[in-house]
């Protein structure tokens, strides 16, 4: 095998590290590359006798991989940092794993019991590699070290994507490369900790930055939702209710409100809506819109029992679509709240919504984060809502988003989101933010308890439905974001990418 290992200043590790390497049968060549170092660093590599590339400025440890990985002549290539110093045993799996058939093997760090596995840049790993159907990878990313890969898949994809590791692994599971994860190495309480980089940006918002523009990847290969199914939503509905919007049909039946509006799209809810109704207009809502869509059990019938404003639609119109539908209704109100039909909330937990909007938020936020917190949970969905607002550089909404109810709207806002974004909450929730709208978090209205179980979306037995369509409803919005803000999503690519040209 081949190791590269980037350096820069590294002398009080390098010399054992060379040492332990040129040591150790399986090794071919070790390949420094040198990078802005000032110290003894090149001075010892040279004595170790090891191949060198040097370069007076410094390029990161990304753009150093690129560059040895170019020149390696071992079928496998393992790549080190050269500040830590490295245990022979625990390589050897990385090399094994390859031997036994991966194109790439990975360190599983950081598993669930470290403390860095909620940390921002993990977290952006656990997305995007269930963004990419690999969740058993958890947070193993070619960000960290150790890892390996097989210089044949290097003919399959291009050394210079190692420069931004997430962007080469995005394009090698798309490709159908073989990746393990065969061990864990422990680097949190080894590495230097170096959390500003030289050039004035935070590691960090580089990684982020980095998983973004992976992101960017999956869009380009696999379409807008990244591959994931849109579960029958039928968006044609609003396009075609948005065009008839201010025909003399809509204004016919519109009815002006200058209140408290609510949206409760319903489908076989006959048993819970009088509750939820009523919850409402205790609540202060003077206009509510049901939006009965595909029902059979006679919801429309009790709807219309209860004096409220009734959509009625013969086909299930699919997730969210109801909100985008009942916003047509309820445009000139100054708080439109949104809530299910199929479990019923306190009024005392929607007043503090209408209250936010009524003095001055444009998106009020169910606080989900502080439920979360209590739980300890971590899963798909709420990853991918947690990386969102770290895309949207909106961190301090944890883990808040317009896919969960109860939220509500202003005025404005429903005047500059689109109706038919939406029915893809998280995209509607780019556009607040992008577009400089006052969002955020009011209160934790606990609808992870009282949201019903429906085995058909939630079970694994059927494929997890609801789970993959909330996933693709996230990268939908990132679609969004990277459109409005570039393929990084705003956050700044300062490596030295044109010395791999």
């Amino acid at each position: 095998m081949s190791v590269v290992m980037p350096v820069c200043n590294e002398e009080r590790t390098l010399r054992e590290n060379l040492r332990r390497l040129t040591s150790w049968s399986a090794v071919r060549e070790v390949i420094v590359v040198l990078n802005g170092c000032t110290d003894a660093s090149e001075s010892i590599a040279r004595a170790a006798g090891v191949r060198q590339l040097t370069y007076p400025e410094k390029l990161g440890p990304d753009v150093g991989r690129a560059l040895g990985a170019a020149v390696a002549k071992s079928e496998f290539i393992l790549f080190l940092d050269a500040d830590i110093v490295w245990r022979l045993q625990e390589l050897q799996p990385f090399i094994r794993s390859l031997r036994d058939g991966a194109d790439i093997a990975l360190n599983q760090y950081p598993t669930p019991a470290n403390r860095h596995f909620d940390h921002p840049t993990a977290l952006a790993k656990r997305a995007l590699n269930i963004a990419l159907e690999r969740p058993d990878l958890r947070a193993a990313s070619l960000t960290a070290v150790p890892h390996a890969i097989r210089k044949s898949a290097l003919v399959v994809m291009e050394c210079a994507d190692l420069a931004v590791p997430p962007v080469f692994f995005t394009k090698a599971v798309l490709a159908g490369l073989k990746i393990s994860a065969p061990t864990y190495v422990d680097v949190s309480t080894r590495n230097r900790s170096r959390e500003a980089r030289g050039d004035g940006y935070l590691r960090r918002d580089v990684i982020l930055g980095d998983h973004v523009e992976a992101f960017s990847e999956i869009i380009r290969q696999r379409g807008t939702r990244g591959g994931f199914d849109d579960l029958n939503r039928r968006r044609e509905v609003i396009e075609a209710l948005q065009s008839a919007r201010d025909t003399e049909e809509i204004q016919a039946t519109h009815i002006d409100c200058l209140g408290r509006a609510a949206v409760v799209p319903a489908r076989n809810e006959a048993k819970t809506l009088p509750q939820v109704v009523a919850s409402l207009k205790e609540s202060g809502a003077e206009q509510i819109c049901v939006i009965d869509n595909g029902s059979t059990d006679g919801t429309s019938r009790i709807a219309r029992q209860l004096d409220v404003q009734l959509e009625v639609f013969g086909q299930a119109l699919g997730h969210d679509v109801g909100r985008s539908v009942g916003v047509l209704a309820t445009r000139t109100a100054v708080a439109t709240l949104f809530v299910d039909a199929d479990f019923f909330i306190p009024a005392k937990e929607l007043k503090p919504f209408y209250d936010a909007v009524e003095s001055g938020v444009d998106v009020a936020l169910n606080d989900l984060s502080s439920g979360l917190a209590n739980r300890g949970v971590r899963d798909a969905v709420t990853t991918v809502k947690e990386f969102l607002n770290f895309a949207l550089q909106r961190s301090d909404l944890g883990a808040c988003s317009l896919t969960a109810v109860p939220h509500a709207l202003s005025g404005e806002a429903l005047r500059v989101i689109p109706a038919a974004e939406l029915c893809v909450p998280p995209k509607a929730l780019v556009r607040a933010v992008i577009s400089g709208l006052e969002v955020k978090q009011v209160q934790f209205a606990d609808v992870i308890r009282r949201n019903p179980y429906r085995h058909r979306l939630h079970s694994r037995r059927y494929g997890v439905p609801l789970k993959k369509l909330i996933v693709g409803d996230h990268v939908e919005a990132l679609q969004l974001l990277i459109e409005l803000r570039g393929m990084r999503g705003g956050y700044v690519q300062p490596r030295r990418l044109e010395v791999l040209r």
